[in-house]
């Protein structure tokens, strides 16, 4: 399969909710996940063969049919400029949230000392809820991101450091 037809068979796919412009961004962000190459790859040389497992391609263009989030299909997203997985029953981080941390780094800036504390986590950035099912994308995001935290899961009804993980 070529990468122009791996990009409009996902487009094709993409619910008449999104635009032209949406739904061309979701092709090419399904393309590099599960095909291996980049926009400027694909726009350079649309002609090009594509590494594409035909299964993967078919089962997510099916999830973006049925409107299933992006970011739930490719299993990741970027926060504060890092890198996150996330899954069904992880709330996927909002640009709002980012700009909130944005705010709280900018006023803690000088500060020796200061840590954050993200309380309520799913993929590592923020969530409200039980996080037993979300902490595996905790560790899938620990591993693949550069990020320096210690991980501490606890009821938040319970006394901090119930069951402490470094």
């Amino acid at each position: 399969m070529k990468r122009g037809e791996v990009l409009e068979r996902v487009r094709r796919a993409v619910p008449d909710a999104y635009t032209a412009g949406e739904a061309r961004a979701i092709a090419f962000e399904v393309a590099e996940c599960f095909c291996g190459f980049s926009r400027a790859e694909a726009v350079a040389d649309p002609g090009a063969e594509a590494v594409a497992d035909e299964g993967v391609l078919e089962e997510s263009c099916r999830r973006i049919a049925a409107h299933v989030p992006l970011q739930y299909v490719t299993g990741r997203t970027e926060f504060y400029g890092l890198p996150f997985r996330v899954g069904e029953g992880v709330l996927i981080p909002r640009p709002e949230t980012e700009e909130l941390v944005q705010w709280i780094a900018a006023d803690c800036a000088g500060i020796a000392g200061v840590r954050l504390l993200d309380i309520g986590t799913g993929s590592g950035a923020f969530r409200t809820g039980r996080c037993d099912g979300a902490v595996r994308y905790v560790r899938r995001t620990a591993a693949a991101a550069p990020l320096r935290c210690r991980r501490i899961q606890s009821a938040l009804y319970s006394p901090l450091g119930v069951c402490l993980h470094a």
